[in-house]
């Protein structure tokens, strides 16, 4: 008898079959208990070695044993006539029949069944209602939608780790994704504001991408123990409800960068496969991050206390990237966002005077860039800086080279917006405000600068529409901003009512206050003007005045509430350009500061503002 023969008359090659089928339903199961029951990140790579192991055994023993009707014994001992081995292969087939069943249900599972989102897994039906529904003011795309051809929110991974306590490095793990897919042009990646608002609210993810208007959706959740990460992703098609691509990945944590690269990779070809089109360049960091691991995790803790804004969360973040570069002086990231935190600080702590964190913040910027030339972050803070020293042409250059090195950015859209309104280009800076809007759908802030635009061009309707949405998400300027809007048509009953909700949601300094509810009082009210101003003019702040002055026609005393130095405008420029101001910009007067504050010379060198236009060697505004 040959060699082969005996092989298959011993059951062999069955037992192998089932040995295979078998053992991956077992390796599965490990998988699934050790994610449900949050059992050790080397619980399922044991279960499988055990698997490998038993592998040859198995062979061994159905080689040299046999199943009898009086037990097991060696094969050798048998009598051939006595031999069932052609019932235990029955038995053997049975048993390979219903595992491959077991093998093409889970697959049938993976590929076909509606995602459960490791998020959806970890909450109950009592958690609170989700963000608020937004809506377009047009169905028309915009011209920068236009060009994507595809888009993805990336949603904050779940901490599986045993402790619970790496929940900020889960969320560094979405956010370090979420900036690298944000530099390929053709993908429209949702912004981490409105991505992580969802976080722990149990919203399905068709809700989700619907909130968001974005057809695909990345998941996943990260591990961390010891020097050990397990992180693993999805990437869901939304309109199907099916995954395209799903990984898992055990790492010594010293590979993060690595890891960041084969998922934004996966991505992409997973997207470019799915739309039909030819595959995208590869994504790689072309400058590693750090190879400093408690830097790293620094940096993330750091980040994600300036994103939660606040003064005492910036400044502990800035304690926190300070550590990280001294542990990496060439950690280019972590200097960038020292420079982020920097720069904002000022406008949520008072006692930070702004010209020395501007400084500071320009300083840092620089020496990131220094270290590395790609950071869309550094140029922005830089435009920042050069905007807040009313030197227009450098601040304009530094913000271009943001969006040119990444154009989905939403903060750099919105700054650049808001260096736009600055120097009167309101049209200009509506495109970059809708921009971010639809990257950052569920943005306070980029909802109630798109609510002032609106409001400064005169158009009061969408104005408080989009005030109201900035107000639901929790912005107090955007109430402030529909009692603004309501005011200028006269509707001071909505004007009152929203004025009192936005003194409710942020605590005005006295100053704020006093000079609001003047505001509203004397414009109902002019006889009141001068009382008012011989009582409170010093604490009112100078939009209002000016406003006020020119409502009523004084021009003059306008004028005086308006600073003629340079170095004193860029917090306060873009109000000049308010539709309601027409008579003070047609003022001779009007044309002295805007020369003053080198707007003239920025306008000749670029575009002319909205409202303002050249006439022979001068020019006329109205």
């Amino acid at each position: 008898m040959s060699f082969f023969r005996e092989l298959k008359r011993r059951n062999v090659f069955r037992v192998v079959v089932a040995y295979l089928v078998i053992g991956w339903l077992l390796a599965q199961v490990a998988v699934t208990l050790e994610e449900a029951l949050n059992m050790p990140v080397w619980f399922d790579t044991v279960v499988v070695s055990l698997l490998i192991i038993g592998f040859p055994l198995a062979i061994i023993f159905a080689w040299a044993f046999e199943m009898t009707s009086e037990g097991i014994k060696r094969e050798k001992d048998v009598i051939r006539d006595d031999s069932i081995t052609h019932l235990t292969a029955k038995k053997l087939d049975v048993v390979t029949i219903v595992a491959a069943v077991g093998v093409a249900a889970i697959v049938a599972w993976q590929q076909l069944a509606p995602v459960r989102s490791p998020v959806e897994q970890t909450v109950t039906n009592t958690a609170p209602a989700g963000p608020a529904v937004i809506q377009n003011e047009s169905k028309s795309p915009l011209p920068e939608q236009q060009a994507y051809g595809s888009s993805i929110a990336v949603l904050p991974f779940t901490d599986m780790s045993p402790d619970k306590d790496q929940e900020y490095f889960s969320d560094g793990m979405a956010e370090e994704l979420l900036n690298v897919l944000v530099k390929i042009e053709q993908i429209k990646v949702a912004s981490r504001t409105s991505s992580f608002a969802f976080k722990g609210k149990g919203i399905s993810i068709p809700e989700i991408a619907r909130q968001l208007k974005v057809d695909h959706i990345l998941e996943g959740s990260v591990r961390k123990a010891g020097e050990k990460v397990r992180i693993t992703a999805q990437l869901i098609d939304v309109s199907t409800d099916r995954h395209l691509w799903s990984d898992t990945y055990d790492r010594d944590l010293h590979d993060i960068f690595a890891i960041q690269d084969e998922i934004a990779n996966a991505i992409v070809a997973a997207l470019k496969i799915a739309l039909g089109t030819d595959q995208q360049s590869a994504v790689t960091h072309e400058i590693p991050d750090t190879e400093n691991l408690e830097a790293f995790e620094l940096f993330l803790r750091g980040r994600a206390l300036w994103q939660r804004r606040g003064p005492e969360n910036i400044k502990n973040s800035i304690r926190l990237l300070e550590q990280a570069t001294k542990l990496d002086p060439e950690f280019a990231r972590a200097w960038s966002a020292l420079a982020a935190a920097h720069v904002t600080l000022s406008a949520y702590d008072h006692s930070a005077v702004p010209e020395e964190q501007f400084a500071r913040a320009a300083q840092l910027a620089k020496h990131a860039l220094t270290l590395d030339a790609t950071l869309a972050e550094a140029y922005a803070t830089l435009g920042d800086f050069y905007r807040n020293q009313a030197d227009w042409q450098t601040a304009e250059s530094n913000y271009k080279n943001a969006l040119r090195l990444e154009p989905g950015n939403t903060t750099v859209n919105l700054w650049y917006s808001e260096f736009l309104e600055d120097v009167g280009r309101l049209q200009d800076a509506l495109p970059y405000l809708l921009k971010a809007v639809d990257l950052d759908p569920l943005s306070p802030g980029a909802n109630s600068n798109l609510a002032f635009t609106y409001y400064a061009l005169g158009d009061y309707k969408k104005s408080m529409e989009r005030a109201r949405v900035a107000g639901d998400l929790g912005h107090p300027f955007g109430p402030y901003v529909v009692s603004l809007s309501a005011l200028a048509v006269g509707d001071y009953e909505t004007a009152e009512e929203y004025l009192y909700v936005a003194q409710r949601m942020f605590d005005f300094p006295e100053e704020e206050r006093i000079s609001i509810a003047g505001f509203m009082e004397v414009t109902k009210n002019p006889e009141q003007l001068d009382p008012f101003f011989e009582q409170f003019g010093q604490l009112m702040d100078e939009p209002n005045a000016v406003m006020l002055y020119v409502r009523y026609g004084r021009l003059d005393e306008a004028f005086e509430h308006i600073p003629m130095q340079r170095d004193h405008w860029a917090n306060s420029i873009a109000y000049l350009w308010n539709a309601q101001l027409s008579a003070l910009r047609q003022h001779p007067r009007f044309k002295e500061i805007v020369t003053a504050a080198g707007l003239v010379e920025y306008w000749r060198r670029n575009s002319w503002p909205d409202r303002c236009r050249p006439v022979g060697e001068g020019f006329e505004c109205d």
